[in-house]
């Protein structure tokens, strides 16, 4: 449907090289941790908005049309970016 476009778009958004700091959890610790500044510059491949039946999984989320799946490809992602980034363009999708 229209909206579920819409989070479509929000989410296609996240694709490509951008710095991602605003994402990642915990950095100060991590970064004291490791002794060093972490790059905090990630690429996004690709963003799925995946419907899937209701009978097929129990993750995701439940939308009028059913299960719905997020699915990133990207190559070394920060603590908790993924999860700060879907709870982000949700929150955005809701109003």
């Amino acid at each position: 449907t229209e909206d579920i476009s819409r989070l479509k778009s929000i989410l296609e958004l996240y694709v490509g090289t951008h710095d991602f700091k605003a994402f990642g959890g915990q950095l100060e610790q991590n970064e004291k941790r490791a002794g060093r500044k972490i790059n905090t510059i990630r690429t996004i491949h690709k963003v799925e908005l995946v419907n899937e039946s209701l009978g097929e999984s129990h993750l995701g989320f439940i939308g009028e049309e059913g299960n719905y799946r997020i699915d990133f490809l990207i190559e070394g992602a920060l603590y908790k970016m993924i999860r700060n980034m879907v709870g982000t363009a949700i929150q955005v999708w809701l109003g």
